[in-house]
């Protein structure tokens, strides 16, 4: 039977869709960093104050998620 994927609502303005996480090589947090990046075109220190964490480890994380893309290819 199918999957049914919801979604996630930050800070009451921001969807993001449930099947963003999907991919399990990657965290919660990477997949959520990258599709805020990407698809929402957010900077890291705009993603660092909706999630609460630090640009820096925001951007560590995203890096780390494109290493992750990388070595599937």
């Amino acid at each position: 039977h199918g999957e049914c994927w919801g979604v996630i609502v930050i800070d009451d303005c921001l969807i993001i869709p449930g099947s963003v996480l999907r991919d399990r090589r990657l965290s919660i947090l990477e997949s959520i960093v990258e599709y805020l990046h990407d698809h929402k075109n957010m900077r890291f220190s705009e993603i660092s104050r909706l999630l609460g964490r630090d640009q820096r480890t925001i951007w560590t994380v995203y890096n780390r998620c494109r290493v992750k893309r990388a070595r599937q290819e």
